[in-house]
């Protein structure tokens, strides 16, 4: 992935606290976004979100599939993501 994205694109592992469904507390390791990238955008407006849902598109199709498959997969894991879902439905 680094030579793809080069070394400021990689995401950054980290471990954080979760709550499981049944009340445990355990870590997962997430990837997230490195703020000091170039293309760290911060929060962006829903207008703006739902834009590039809706006309971005790349080698393996567009941002509203990889999104709406996202969230597919996360539910059919058990493990949804409340979040990505209003902003998907927002948007759609």
């Amino acid at each position: 992935m680094a030579a793809r994205n080069g070394d400021e694109f990689l995401p950054r592992g980290l471990w954080l606290p979760c709550t499981l469904v049944d009340g445990h507390r355990v870590e997962a390791l997430a990837f997230v976004m490195r703020r000091e990238a170039s293309t760290y955008t911060g929060k962006l407006a829903d207008p703006m979100v739902c834009h590039v849902l809706g006309c971005a598109t790349g080698r393996y199709g567009t941002t509203l599939d990889y999104v709406s498959r996202t969230v597919a997969a996360l539910r059919e894991c058990g493990i949804p993501d409340r979040q990505l879902e209003a902003l998907l439905h927002r948007c759609c």
